[in-house]
């Protein structure tokens, strides 16, 4: 499946669900992650007042960092071959996570 418009599919990065400390953390008060890996983006969009296409920036495998409150925020969750995937416009993304290969999870 690919999205239209400015529209990107992304899949939570699973969360830590025991602390450094050892304690375990039941799933029911865990956040939902604010991290994800890009899926798939859609081509872009044409601005309404110029009329000039808008690229999008993202790509797939990129890991996003996206809000979870906004003005006008709103994702739609779908099951995908198994996966539950967000579809968030590309505006709602805070921002891309650089080196996240070296990355240790522990150090979100």
């Amino acid at each position: 499946m690919k999205p239209l418009r400015d529209l990107v599919f992304i899949k939570d990065d699973p969360k830590a669900d025991k602390t450094l400390g050892g304690i375990y953390i039941p799933q029911t008060a865990q956040e939902r992650p604010l991290i994800g890996t890009v899926v798939c983006v859609g081509p872009g969009f044409y601005h309404p007042k110029t009329g000039k296409f808008i690229k999008t920036t993202c790509k797939p495998g990129d890991k996003v960092i996206y809000g979870k409150y906004g003005d006008g925020l709103d994702y739609s969750k779908m099951d995908i071959n198994g996966e539950e995937l967000l579809l968030v416009e590309e505006k709602y993304l805070l921002g891309i996570w650089l080196n996240h290969d070296k990355e240790d999870e522990n150090d979100r």
